[in-house]
């Protein structure tokens, strides 16, 4: 096969490049308005770590040799777009690299994969230089709209396998450099058992070919029918490490550090290849880019859909602790959030300014570019306006909430501060996963920490759009009072009374449920003894908390460690 570059410095800069490459990306590519898009995502970051060398693989029928390198570009000579042509070009960009370069681990992927470069050389620094072979399992399926593929593999095996044949996904397989010359040797020595089956897809066919050289399964009692799946023992399932992206995904999704391999394919078979069909892949790709490499500038000129805003407006009295809890939680998730606190107390005392006095301080300063905080100092002072005092200060929410630029199918949240959403429901409702106009938080009740949970569930909290709050009559009050039409089962977790005594007695005295406010019950060593017995505060018929070990509660608030337990 012979090979020409594109200029003779391009061939003596390759002839001298003695790096010890730890990674080798193969992409293989295509020409078309969508697929160069993608390579100019790709372009983005695949060299711009000094350990990882990367190409894209084209195909080309016009050029001269049979294969043709460029800067970042390996063409084979074959017609564009012809499936049946990919493992050719890639066994020509392995053998290229094979001869010119010195690497650890090759990785063959496709453009519309995103691959986080950094996380995957770290996942193979302590995986083997010899002998390793990992990608996604897959398995050809035995139905008959595969017959004639399962009867080509099982031709080639001279077994039965049908629906127990396992291949390697083509979307990203990683193969140590041994691995990658075998390869290259069995195309040299069996091609004539290889070429009947050059006809499959590329990566079936890459897969039967490692089968030649890998350690077989062995067979139960000698019996291939007792063996579940049929692959080679080296074969590593990298699924663990891979997200399937099938729609278009807020980048706060991405939450799983051990995910290398983001496939952007939202049809598992995309015959419609147009930007239009795969806009959705397109934009996440743009977006993962951003994200992952700190790049949001690039490609802003792309136009995309605007994502759903979910605003979190809630009361906030002195409870620091569970206000940097819940900012911490819901922060990724969360585009404003609005703070009411006042200048007084439901009872009417005068009291201090929490959050401002402390919002400043390191623990908060992070959050403050989506904080929109609202102070109330016009309450109406008396001594039996406890009740309109929390009305008057939850209606002041609207306050913060009209000041942002906000799209009917936006969604709102109305809470207190120790009422806490479920991350998971925000990410449903923005990715489009839940639909609601207006509906309950159905969320699980703690009093004091989270071994004591309330017999009872919780329902106060609220989730709405913003067409719907226009037509409640933008009343927040009026909003957490009603019974709206859809209840939310996992809907987080009501975090009553979290704290010492002292921060429990200072509530009662100053909440809107005054008639509990007396010394039988705001005596410290009361609290203590209800803490400790896991009986309620205040004395009521019919409530009970139920002691329950965190290691045997499946329902837990994440990061719940950063709160009292």
């Amino acid at each position: 096969m012979k090979t020409s570059f594109e200029t003779k410095e391009l061939y003596e800069k390759i002839k001298e490049d003695k790096t010890h490459y730890s990674l080798i990306i193969l992409v293989i590519a295509s020409h078309g308005e969508t697929y160069d898009l993608f390579s100019e995502c790709w372009r983005e970051y695949m060299n711009i770590f000094p350990d990882v060398k990367s190409y894209f693989i084209y195909a080309d029928n016009s050029i001269e040799s049979d294969v043709m390198i460029h800067e970042n570009r390996i063409v084979f000579k074959n017609n564009d777009h012809v499936k049946s042509r990919i493992f050719q070009k890639t066994i020509a960009a392995f053998s290229f690299c094979q001869k010119y370069y010195q690497f650890d681990h090759l990785l063959r992927t496709n453009l519309s994969s995103f691959i986080h470069i950094p996380r995957l050389t770290k996942f193979l620094k302590d995986k083997p230089k010899e002998n390793y072979v990992g990608a996604h399992f897959h398995q050809l399926p035995d139905h008959i709209s595969q017959r004639n593929k399962q009867n080509m593999v099982n031709a080639y095996f001279s077994k039965e396998l049908n629906g127990r044949f396992i291949y390697l996904h083509g979307a990203a397989m990683i193969f140590s450099k041994d691995i990658v010359i075998k390869v290259l040797l069995e195309m040299r020595t069996n091609y004539a058992k290889i070429e009947p089956i050059l006809e499959l897809p590329d990566d079936v066919v890459l897969s039967m070919v490692l089968y030649n050289f890998l350690t077989l399964p062995l067979e139960v009692d000698g019996d291939l029918s007792k063996t579940q799946f049929y692959h080679p023992r080296e074969f590593q399932n990298l699924i663990a490490h891979k997200l399937d992206c099938k729609r278009l995904v807020d980048t706060n999704y991405y939450t799983d550090e051990e995910i290398f391999h983001i496939r952007n394919k939202i049809a598992s078979e995309a015959l419609d290849n147009s930007v239009d069909a795969r806009s959705c892949d397109i934009m996440n790709y743009i977006y993962q880019i951003r994200h992952f490499y700190k790049k949001p500038k690039f490609m802003d000129y792309i136009d995309s859909a605007p994502q759903k805003k979910i605003v979190d407006a809630f009361m906030f009295y002195n409870e620091l602790d569970m206000l940097k809890y819940r900012l911490t939680i819901l922060a990724p998730h969360v585009d404003h959030f609005v703070l009411v606190e006042s200048t007084r107390t439901f009872a009417g005392e005068p009291k201090p300014l929490f959050y401002k006095e402390n919002k400043d301080k390191e623990v908060f300063k992070e959050f403050a570019s989506k904080i929109i905080h609202v102070v109330v100092d016009d309450f109406t002072v008396g001594p039996d306006c406890h009740w309109e005092n929390e009305k008057y200060q939850r209606n002041c929410l609207h306050r913060g909430i009209e000041q942002l630029d906000l799209q009917d199918s936006d969604y709102i949240m109305i809470s207190d501060v120790d009422e806490i959403p479920d991350p998971k429901t925000l990410i449903a409702l923005k990715q489009e996963e839940m639909h609601v106009q207006y509906a309950n938080l159905k969320q699980d009740f703690y009093y004091y920490n989270l071994t004591a949970k309330m017999n009872e569930i919780w329902i106060r909290a609220k989730v709405i759009t913003y067409e719907e709050y226009n037509n409640q009559g933008c009343s927040p009050d009026a909003i957490r009072l009603k019974t709206p039409p859809t209840m939310i089962e996992k809907g987080g977790w009501h975090l009553s009374y979290f704290g010492n005594t002292k921060m429990i007695q200072n509530k009662i005295r100053q909440f809107s449920h005054q008639e509990f406010n007396t010394e039988e019950i705001t005596n410290a060593d009361h609290l203590q003894q209800c803490i400790d017995n896991y009986t309620d505060i205040l004395k009521r018929d019919g409530v009970k908390l139920i002691k329950i070990p965190i290691d045997s509660n499946f329902y837990l608030p994440p990061q719940h460690r950063m709160i009292h337990t």
